[in-house]
């Protein structure tokens, strides 16, 4: 893995310490922009539009507020490593511009609540 890719907490933040809006706020505001239901995306549930909710959830928690995999994967009924492989998937998608995806990512990112703050 590249040195540049990996993002390192900010020297204001120390280990185990949150930042920013809580994981609650955040997973709302993805329900809201992509129009699904939140008991939906916390169910287990695999159709598409709700797993790209999820993706999109663990990648924005993670940057913004430096959770760890455990309390950002609880919140949506799953264990640290699908919050971890969901994560480093869309940093993949973002980092080769997936077509599938970047306009679902572009589209969160317009209209975000919360994106914009942090």
């Amino acid at each position: 893995m590249e040195s540049n890719t990996i993002k390192k907490r900010p020297p204001y933040v120390k280990k185990g310490q949150t930042r920013g809006p809580k994981l609650e706020d955040i997973l709302a505001d993805i329900a809201i922009i992509f129009k699904q239901p939140l008991d939906k995306i916390k169910s287990e549930d695999k159709h598409a539009e709700l797993v790209l909710c999820r993706r999109i959830y663990c990648h924005v928690s993670r940057q913004i507020t430096n959770a760890p995999f455990r309390e950002i994967g609880e919140l949506i009924n799953k264990d640290h490593s699908n919050a971890l492989y969901h994560n480093s998937l869309v940093e993949h998608w973002i980092k080769v511009c997936d077509p599938l995806f970047y306009d679902e990512w572009l589209e969160y990112k317009q209209n975000s609540k919360i994106w914009g703050i942090y």
